[in-house]
Parts: C-alpha cells; sequence; structure tokens
C-alpha cells in the first residue's frame, strides 16, 4: 500500500517529450497529415489545369513536296507564311550504301496551314546548313556550305504580295556552316560552326552580332570576339571601341 502523499505514476500519464509538444500544440498528426495531403492534391489539380490551358497545341503541317525531305534547310516565317528554303539530301541511296549528297536552291512557301507548298523561287546557290530566324523583317539567312565549300552569304528572305523578295546583306565576315544563332531584340548572336568542308576545329566565329530590324542595312553592329589571348578588361574595351 502505497503511503500517504505518495502520487501513483501511471502509464498513461508517462509521455515522451515529442508527445508532449504535439499535446501542447493542439494539433493530431494524423489530422495535420490529412490537411497537407488535401493541400498537395488542390495544387496539383490547380497545376495540370493551367498546363492545359496554356499548353503548345501541336497540328500537322502538309508534308513537303519531295520524296525524301531536306536535312538543314533556312526555314522561318514572314508576313504569316513558312519558308523553306534549300538543304541537302540523299536521293539515290543512303549514305552507308554509298550515296552521294545532294544540294537544292528550291524555295518553297506554305501560306496557310491547312494550305498546300507552293515553289516561290530559288535561292542564288543550292546551299543548307546555315543560320535562319525570323525577323519583324522577314527570315535572315547565314553562312551554310555545298558540296565543295562554305560560304559566307548572308540574305534576307522575305514573302510580300504572294512574291518572293530576297535581300542581300552583308556577308559574315568568315565562311561558316554547322553552326548555331540566335535572336535577342532586334540582334542576331552567332557562334561555333566550321569554316571549311574538311575542318577539324570550330570557327572563331564566337560573338558576332548583327543588328537588324531597326537597323535596316543589316550591318555589323559589332566586330565579333577579341583575338585569343587578351585579359577579360581588353575583351571588354575592344567590344566597346569596335576595333
Amino acid at each position: 500500500m502505497p503511503q500517504r502523499g505518495t502520487k501513483i505514476i501511471r502509464p498513461a500519464d508517462v509521455r515522451s517529450p515529442d508527445a508532449n509538444r504535439r499535446r501542447a500544440c493542439g494539433v493530431c498528426p494524423s489530422i495535420l497529415g490529412a490537411l497537407l495531403g488535401l493541400l498537395s492534391l488542390f495544387l496539383a489539380t490547380e497545376l495540370r489545369a493551367a498546363d492545359t490551358s496554356d499548353a503548345l497545341r501541336w497540328t500537322q503541317l502538309p508534308s513537303l513536296p519531295d520524296r525524301e525531305g531536306f536535312a538543314f534547310p533556312f526555314a522561318g516565317v514572314s508576313n504569316g507564311a513558312l519558308l523553306v528554303a534549300g538543304g541537302a539530301n540523299f536521293p539515290d541511296k543512303r549514305p552507308w550504301e554509298g550515296g552521294a549528297k545532294s544540294w537544292y536552291d528550291t524555295v518553297f512557301v506554305l501560306e496557310q496551314p491547312e494550305g498546300a507548298w507552293q515553289t516561290a523561287g530559288r535561292l542564288s546557290r543550292p546551299l543548307g546548313y546555315g543560320v535562319s530566324l525570323s525577323t519583324s523583317d522577314g527570315v535572315v539567312c547565314l553562312g551554310g556550305s555545298d558540296a565543295q565549300r562554305h560560304y559566307a552569304d548572308a540574305f534576307l528572305l522575305r514573302w510580300v504580295g504572294g512574291r518572293l523578295e530576297t535581300k542581300p546583306l552583308p556577308p559574315l565576315p568568315k565562311p561558316v556552316a554547322n553552326f548555331c544563332g540566335a535572336l535577342l531584340g532586334t540582334t542576331i548572336y552567332v557562334a561555333g560552326g566550321i569554316e571549311t568542308p574538311d575542318a577539324t576545329m570550330r570557327s572563331r566565329l564566337s560573338g558576332l552580332s548583327i543588328s537588324v530590324g531597326r537597323n535596316r542595312s543589316g550591318r555589323n553592329s559589332s566586330p565579333g570576339p577579341a583575338p585569343a589571348g587578351c585579359s577579360r578588361r581588353q575583351r571588354r574595351r575592344t567590344r566597346r571601341s569596335g576595333s
């Protein structure tokens, strides 16, 4: 028999510190977990609804009027019409069967997504493997190659009043193909590529920028990168001075 004044401790009165903290909070862990689960489900439902409403919708366009199609053509949109120019393919045999690659100068146009491709005109020479970008002035086409050499050509393709217009732009500083480009505002940046068909090192064209849109002449707005070996400060000074 316990003595007077002695408190009897029952198992129910013994709680871990974690249990005491949960009791102090006044929230049952199972209820809290359920609330978090419902919140996650609500957020996931909202995100799925947003993704569905803002998702890109893809539709199949008519195939180009060529049995093989074309690799690396120039392509872009001018006044709502899709232009595809040049490119290359293997018309007779696959390359692993000894087939010879052919380059093309045909320019195709698709005026409406549900329409049919038409022959819009021709390039000045068979050409492919360049850079093309859609701008407010038309499709800017840069560089490229044929079976013999690479080119520094630059020109603008426009679809105006149902016919093709070609406007020459100042050439690139050096021939280049298999390179990349991007449009930022009214400036095109190009980089990489190779200068000759048998080149094993990339072109040093990196950093060249070309103004389009506001600058209707399309002249180069910077001379490209500073020569290798320049310090970072010298490169910044070269870009500012334009020399």
